[in-house]
């Protein structure tokens, strides 16, 4: 999914086989080098049972990317980059003195 805020590309989500992490990752440090943040974490899913989740980051100066493994089910694995400055912007705009 793409999201606009203001005109500018301000998000971007998409969601793909969670086997296809290690490809990605991959891709992803040859495009923007090593990440600046790697963790793992408890995952829990709607039956109750836990799984590691791998969270990695590139920080972009105002833009990231962030790569979680598994997410929302074991199966599926989610990139999403943010652009924080067309965000902010955006909120910016919406607020109700600026409606007005």
């Amino acid at each position: 999914m793409f999201h606009y805020a203001g005109g500018k590309l301000a998000l971007i989500e998409a969601y793909m086989d969670q086997t296809s992490a290690g490809v990605v990752e991959e891709s992803l440090v040859t495009r923007f080098g090593a990440p600046t943040h790697r963790a793992t974490r408890a995952f829990q899913v709607q039956s109750g049972a836990t799984f590691p989740q791998q969270e990695v980051e590139w920080t972009l100066g105002n833009r990231s990317v962030t790569l979680l493994s598994p997410d929302l089910t074991t199966r599926r694995m989610s990139v999403t980059y943010r652009d924080t400055s067309a965000l902010a912007q955006a909120k910016a705009r919406t607020k109700p003195a600026d409606i007005m």
